[in-house]
């Protein structure tokens, strides 16, 4: 069971939903304020997700719920009353967006974990992508992470990501692992330098879109395959460009 809450809605009061059957819910980005024992006891819930405007959680909002265990934050962190998410699931964990802030290793009493766009690991002081968390669709490889030098794309680090469209690769990245790209529903990938300049491992864009393109930025350099061709290592057709793709 959901609630629907009214887009004209911007706090939630006591107890407006104790003991509720509710299994999922969502709190629009609307709602600044939640009041004490608001889903107190809420016996079915297992997840909440709050919207960018939540600025208060009063006492005991959430607590009582023993199935509650994904609790996600789409904003900076709000100010808590008492308990709030006391006797919920022993594994509840907090999600919260990079960008966010106000959140530390716990809050109200609960492991958090960082919702990243990108997850990556220190090779030699040089980041490689290791998997993806972000919405999709154009996508651009940063290039720096935690302050290093974004240097590759790991192994099936974006794999089966299927709402990313297109992907932009900066022109630090020397290497791709096996399948980084495999099962996306990429439509075109674009080297801002020639691939010649890139380790690759195997099958990287194995089994995606159907009509894809990869392009080259002819303005660094000449690409391997310069202006249209019919194959390339990956049986991608390949164009060269001067900007403005997307």
């Amino acid at each position: 069971m959901e609630i629907s809450i009214g887009l004209g809605v911007t706090g939630i009061g006591i107890e407006a939903f104790f003991a509720s059957p509710i299994e999922s819910l969502y709190i629009p980005n609307q709602v600044v304020s939640i009041e004490a024992g608001a889903f107190d006891s809420c016996e079915n819930l297992t997840g909440v997700e709050f919207g960018t405007g939540i600025s208060y959680i009063g006492n005991y909002a959430f607590a009582f719920s023993p199935l509650l265990s994904s609790i996600i934050f789409n904003g900076n962190a709000p100010e808590l009353g008492d308990d709030v998410f006391i006797h919920i699931n022993e594994d509840a964990v907090v999600y919260y967006k990079e960008d966010a802030s106000g959140f530390g290793e716990t809050f109200g009493g609960i492991e958090t974990f960082c919702l990243r766009e990108y997850y990556f690991y220190n090779s030699g002081d040089k980041a490689i992508i290791s998997s993806y968390g972000g919405e999709g669709g154009h996508i651009v490889i940063p290039d720096t992470l935690g302050g290093l030098e974004v240097y590759g794309i790991g192994s099936g680090a974006f794999a089966n990501e299927s709402g990313i469209n297109t992907v932009e690769v900066n022109s630090g990245i020397r290497y791709i692992g096996d399948y980084a790209f495999s099962g996306c529903s990429l439509t075109g990938i674009v080297f801002n330098t020639s691939y010649m300049n890139i380790e690759t491992g195997i099958d990287i864009f194995n089994g995606i879109t159907s009509g894809s393109r990869v392009y080259f930025y002819s303005g660094i350099g000449r690409p391997p395959y310069y202006g249209s061709c019919s194959w390339n290592q990956w049986g991608i057709p390949t164009l060269g460009f001067t900007g403005g793709l997307w």
